[in-house]
């Protein structure tokens, strides 16, 4: 009898234990303790940080944290999921054009890794949408906090001078964000709807709990009146940030895209004049297209000495479709030379400086992320211009090279042959590899004149 008594203590502890937990789980959840926000934080710099990090093909990526600080309950939870590779969400609310998905992968550091999801009550725009890899369309969709089927809604549909009214179906964002995704993904929300159905649909993403699927949200609402939303969503910790579609910017963006060149380290540079030699000079080769052509000369350049472990002394720039569009080619380049982004000014004098900036920021976050990361310190402007150039220092504070002497409008590669090259010391040569010949011409300078290059980067300390 005595045996049979221990026996059947054995599940009664088993049942105390599991009640003890669970009241301590709800003990923290309506306790709140003030420490939700500051443990969401930390929880979404640290998720970055393994997103900017990982590999890609690691099926191991989701390691279950340490510990669970605050109230994120949806994470505590799904601690018995260690087997699940969890996923990345952008979920794009709102809108017509993909403005706001262009923006996320242009700017959004690891931003290839997620997956994108477009809620669009206008389905006429939705040709747009087709060319985004990995995306998901749901149109005509309505995000609202409304229990109706559907809601009149004015809409300008693409190609309409005026607005019309439209019943658009309405969507039940909190029991689809919970039913598509998994607890341990990590989801970052985009909402643009208007001010009063978003406090409304807040206010629903609360009372469901489905806060707790959301790591990060951005919003259209004033910036001055974000304080509304946070305090809806305050028991949660929930990081809200502003969006701002028109100015192709969010509030975080410098936090997320810390600066990789120290502040001051910018400047322009019109030559590599120095008192020490006089017979020295700058060649930089520069790409402005993404033409067959240039892939076989970029290759070949790659291969260029290939016995030689250290960096050529000659410069390279290349342009910003050719860095997004041949990654792999361009690493293996710039392993071989010091180098940067070529932009044309022609181009640049129609982007705002939010735009330019973003522009830098894209091909700077590649960089980083090379198997070997590089910072990525030079860009090459196609003419002079002080505006543009003044616009990437004050922002990212690269160095700018103007591209004042061109050699290809100037000599060939069969009248080099013929003539003694004698270049002007401290002169800064720039050379489009793209055309003509010029792949030749390149060769041979480097070949003929290696003594007398500058390298970029004593260029750039003259």
């Amino acid at each position: 009898m005595a045996g049979r008594g221990r026996l059947l203590k054995i599940p009664i502890i088993l049942v105390s234990v599991l009640v003890g937990v669970l009241c301590g789980r709800l003990l923290v959840r309506f306790s709140g303790g003030g420490s939700g926000s500051d443990s969401r934080a930390r929880r979404g710099d640290l998720l970055l940080k393994e997103l900017l990090n990982r590999d890609p093909d690691d099926s191991s990526f989701h390691q279950p944290p340490a510990e669970r600080e605050g109230i994120s309950i949806k994470k505590d939870m799904s601690i018995q999921f260690r087997d699940y590779k969890p996923k990345n969400y952008f979920i794009n609310i709102g809108g017509t054009y993909p403005k706001s998905i262009e923006i996320f992968l242009q700017t959004y550091p690891a931003s290839e890794f997620f997956s994108l999801v477009s809620f669009i009550p206008d389905e006429s725009y939705a040709p747009f949408y087709s060319a985004f890899v990995d995306h998901l369309l749901i149109t005509p969709a309505w995000i609202s906090a409304s229990e109706e089927p559907r809601e009149e809604v004015n809409l300008q549909p693409f190609g309409e001078e005026e607005e019309t009214l439209m019943a658009v179906p309405v969507v039940d964002f909190a029991l689809w964000l919970q039913n598509n995704t998994h607890p341990d993904d990590f989801v970052i929300v985009k909402m643009d709807v208007p001010h009063d159905e978003e406090e409304a649909l807040m206010k629903k993403l609360v009372h469901t709990e489905a806060v707790e699927w959301i790591d990060k949200y951005y919003t259209t609402f004033p910036e001055n009146q974000l304080n509304k939303l946070q305090a809806i969503s305050e028991l949660y910790g929930l990081q809200i940030f502003g969006w701002d579609e028109q100015n192709e910017t969010f509030s975080d963006f410098e936090d997320v895209n810390p600066l990789k060149v120290p502040p001051g380290a910018g400047f322009v540079k019109r030559d590599c004049k120095s008192s020490n030699s006089s017979d020295s000079f700058g060649l930089f080769l520069y790409l402005n297209d993404v033409s067959v052509r240039s892939i076989r000369t970029l290759s070949m350049l790659v291969d260029y000495k290939s016995d030689q472990e250290k960096k050529l002394n000659a410069g390279i720039f290349v342009s910003y479709d050719l860095i997004l569009s041949n990654r792999d080619l361009v690493e293996s380049l710039f392993l071989k030379f010091q180098g940067g982004i070529y932009l044309d000014v022609e181009k640049c004098r129609n982007m705002t400086s939010n735009q330019l900036r973003n522009y830098v920021t894209k091909v700077s976050n590649i960089c980083a992320k090379f198997q070997t990361p590089m910072i990525l310190q030079y860009v090459m402007l196609s003419e002079e211009n002080n505006d543009v150039a003044n616009s990437i220092i004050a922002s990212r504070h690269q160095t700018v090279i103007f591209k004042l002497n061109d050699m290809s409008s100037m000599m060939s590669f069969p009248v080099m042959k013929s003539s003694k090259f004698l270049p002007e010391p401290g002169t800064i040569y720039a050379l489009n590899i793209a055309k003509d010949n010029n792949d030749r011409l390149a060769v041979y300078l480097m070949k003929n004149y290696e003594e007398q290059l500058i390298s970029l980067m004593k260029c750039a300390i003259l």
